[in-house]
């Protein structure tokens, strides 16, 4: 691959799934059909998809005989379903119908002190974003910063319910270490003070006073 210009972090984009190689004869061969079903997609990994038609709601992965390191996969099945709300899949999971299931934000706060309960951090960060086209007072910096200080982030994790922590950055804790710790540590205090997790109402008044005047 040659690149028009560096990127340093190419190597991590290659495990996003729009990078992942497609072969150009099965591309040709399936047409617009290409991947609209498991019979019109190839396999590389460790499984390969058995029985999904494009609309259905189960289907299987199945142990795919030619993957390189197939002696250390140690499943040769796995059933997906879909469930249409959390209440269903729930039920069934306690009915033993399923071995795992996702839990919505009311459910992890009702059932974060059962058997089998296990947190899976996403690495993804949810955030509100400004509409600064269409509203002069968003469009103020300091404004925004009086509306950010004044958000009581760690409340409003709380009454959502999951396991959502506060973010005071862009991007989430452990996905990378620098000098053997987590990355967000090395970010500026500066820069984490416009992000508090409780409010910082004294901050906030300040900058909406200067952006009022501006």
């Amino acid at each position: 691959i040659t690149l028009e210009r560096r990127i340093p972090y190419f190597d991590k984009l290659m495990g996003f799934a729009v990078f992942f190689p497609q072969s150009e004869k099965a591309v040709a061969k399936y047409g617009s059909k290409y991947g609209t079903a498991s019979k019109y997609v190839l396999y590389n990994g460790p499984f390969k998809q058995v029985g999904w038609t494009g609309s259905n709601l189960s289907w299987k992965m199945v142990k795919n005989p030619y993957y390189w390191d197939k002696k250390n996969v140690k499943l040769d099945t796995i059933t997906w379903s879909v469930q249409k709300t959390p209440s269903t899949a729930y039920n069934l999971y306690q009915s033993n119908k399923l071995d795992y299931t996702g839990l919505d934000a009311s459910q992890t706060k009702q059932l974060k002190n059962q058997k089998g309960y296990v947190t899976l951090n996403q690495g993804a960060t949810f955030y509100l974003q400004f509409n600064v086209a269409k509203n002069k007072y968003l469009a103020n910096t300091n404004i925004r910063k009086a509306l950010s200080l004044a958000v009581d982030r760690k409340g409003l994790t709380s009454s959502l319910g999951g396991n959502s922590v506060p973010a005071n950055t862009l991007t989430p804790t452990q996905l990378t270490d620098v000098n053997g710790e987590d990355y967000t540590k090395r970010i500026s205090k500066s820069a984490k003070s416009f992000y508090p997790a409780s409010t910082n109402k004294k901050e906030a008044v300040k900058y909406m006073n200067k952006g009022l005047k501006e």
